[in-house]
């Protein structure tokens, strides 16, 4: 074994990564170093693949074809784990602002799904600047309060806050708060 290392060590000098990962891989079982030799010589979905397979990393394995470059193949490894926010900055690292925007709009939908609506409505308001969207979404909060009848006295704080909101008398931070009080 200690000269399969040496050789593989050796074929790393001279930049045959490629043989190198083969020593590591299938003749040492060393899949931390066959990854680190496959990335290092530019195998990204190679070395990925073999991250999720041997250490079902999902982040790690993504984070390895964002530095390659693979930002879409890196977001649905994200998506896969449901993290949106992994995703979300991946494509704003690479400058692809409209697959962001997208992102953070199945982001809100999944925080709306899973009944998170407080922070969908930060999410519409403050990451995709649609107010319109957001207020709907704190809308619905302040209406289960009411049809639960859990308005209680800290409770009326956030009703007024939002009601100041409808007649534009609040600032975007009141709005942005309402959730806070109803969480």
């Amino acid at each position: 074994s200690h000269s399969y290392h040496k050789a593989a060590e050796e074929l790393c000098r001279k930049g045959d990564y490629r043989k190198a990962a083969y020593i590591y891989a299938y003749l040492l079982k060393d899949y931390e170093q066959t990854a680190q030799v496959l990335e290092l010589g530019g195998y990204y979905l190679d070395a990925a693949a073999l991250i999720k397979e041997k250490f079902q990393d999902h982040r790690r394995a993504a984070q390895v074809l964002e530095r390659g470059g693979f930002v879409p193949e890196a977001v649905a490894l994200y998506l896969e784990k449901n993290d949106f926010a992994a995703a979300t900055n991946a494509y704003e690292k690479a400058g692809m602002e409209n697959a962001a925007i997208e992102c953070l709009e199945k982001w809100a939908k999944f925080l709306e799904k899973e009944g998170k609506r407080i922070e969908a409505g930060d999410l519409l308001w403050k990451r995709l600047e649609q107010p319109a969207a957001a207020e709907n979404m704190y809308q619905h909060i302040v209406n289960e309060f009411n049809i639960n009848q859990k308005f209680v006295a800290q409770d009326n704080t956030a009703y007024n806050l939002y009601v100041k909101c409808q007649n534009g008398q609040a600032s975007s931070d009141a709005l942005f708060n309402v959730g806070r009080y109803l969480n």
